[in-house]
């Protein structure tokens, strides 16, 4: 059975909602939706990556359940500094990652920086 936990956290003054799946797996899976959607994308693929992982999730600025920003633009830096910071609060030391759309560029671009993570 499945413990979730969810609520939000802090990223460069914004809330973020995120949920965590944890099924007592050996791995960890960090999930990125597209753009204009929400880590809720991922619902139809949780009963095959329940029995593989636990599966951390959240919605990146003015997605989802999380925070519009207040002015200015969406930048795709913003969303790699709240990915550094959902890892950093959340993750274990090493996991694996899976993105659909811009959730694939960002992942790509976030394990080019951080190689050291997979």
């Amino acid at each position: 059975m499945s413990e979730i936990e969810s609520g939000f956290f802090q990223s460069g003054g914004y809330n973020l909602s995120y949920k965590i799946h944890k099924n007592g797996k050996e791995n960890s899976i960090l999930l990125f939706h597209g753009f204009q959607d929400a880590s809720d994308t991922f619902l139809y693929q949780f009963p095959f990556l329940s029995k593989h992982f636990n599966i951390y999730r959240f919605d990146y600025r003015g997605h989802g359940d999380s925070e519009w920003i207040r002015e200015g633009n969406y930048h795709f830096i913003q969303t790699l500094v709240d990915v550094k910071t959902f890892v950093s609060k959340f993750l274990p030391e090493k996991f694996h990652i899976l993105g659909h759309s811009m959730g694939g560029g960002i992942g790509a671009r976030f394990a080019g920086i951080y190689p050291e993570k997979f």
